[in-house]
Formats: C-alpha cells, sequence, structure tokens
C-alpha cells in the first residue's frame, strides 16, 4: 500500500495554498520602476475636484448679488480645494432655506451656474441615467 502525503492544515482547517515565488531579472525589474515612475507622472497631473463638500462652508456669503457671489467663491478657491458649480450650489443651502426662501436659493444657484466661466469654477456635465422600462407582468 502507497503511503500518502498529509496535508498541512491551518487552525480553520482549511487548505494553506502554496505561493510561487517569482525572481525577476535586472531589466524586468527597471522596466516595472519606469513603468511605475511613469504613472505616478501621470497621476501628479491628474486633477480631482469636489462635488459635494462635507460641513459648512468656510466663509460666509454675504448677499444674493453677482458681486458677492463673485467674492465667495474667491474665497473658496483660496482654500486651495478644487471646488466646482456643484459644490457652491451646495453650500447656498445654508444661506438660503430651499423651503423657506425657495426664489433667493435658486436665483443664487442659477447665478453661480450661468456665471461659471467668469467664476473660473468647472460645471461638470449631470449624470443622464437611461430610461427603465416599466415591467408589466413580471411573472410573480
Amino acid at each position: 500500500m502507497a503511503k500518502m502525503a498529509r496535508r498541512k492544515v491551518t487552525k480553520t482547517g482549511a487548505h494553506r495554498k502554496k505561493t510561487k515565488k517569482v525572481v525577476l531579472t535586472d531589466q524586468q525589474i527597471a522596466k516595472r520602476k519606469a513603468e511605475d515612475a511613469a504613472l505616478g507622472e501621470q497621476l501628479q497631473k491628474v486633477k480631482s475636484y469636489v462635488v459635494i463638500a462635507a460641513g459648512a462652508p468656510p466663509h460666509d456669503l454675504e448677499g444674493d448679488d453677482l458681486e458677492s457671489i463673485t467674492g465667495w467663491v474667491s474665497k473658496l478657491k483660496k482654500t486651495g480645494v478644487n471646488h466646482t458649480v456643484q459644490s457652491c450650489q451646495f453650500w447656498v443651502k445654508y444661506y438660503y432655506d430651499p423651503f423657506q426662501q425657495r426664489e433667493q436659493w435658486r436665483a443664487v444657484r442659477e447665478m453661480i451656474e450661468q456665471n461659471h466661466v467668469m467664476l473660473d469654477i468647472p460645471n461638470l456635465p449631470r449624470l443622464k441615467l437611461p430610461k427603465v422600462e416599466e415591467v408589466v407582468n413580471q411573472g410573480w
């Protein structure tokens, strides 16, 4: 009768898979380091933007005219965070209640969106969701 090799079992009873060590040549190591350096340079060039800001705004909005909005956005840009139209619009609710002061809230949001080129903040495109067809009879 042939002698069977005994499997090594962990404490949980699972079989431990053997891992193979990959040995790279100096050329392969240099190639991978160069690829990593190139990827690192590309990632440093990527600019990330805030769409929905967390917490209260760092500066106060003084009024609902274009001058005060321009000053407010310029103060926000000096904080070092790349804000968008959407993040500035999100913070408008802290100054104008969307339920009680709806006209002012909407007017300030529209001013920010219409003048985003002058304010030098990007306006990210809205997400377009595909239309879902209504299911009449699912069978359950």
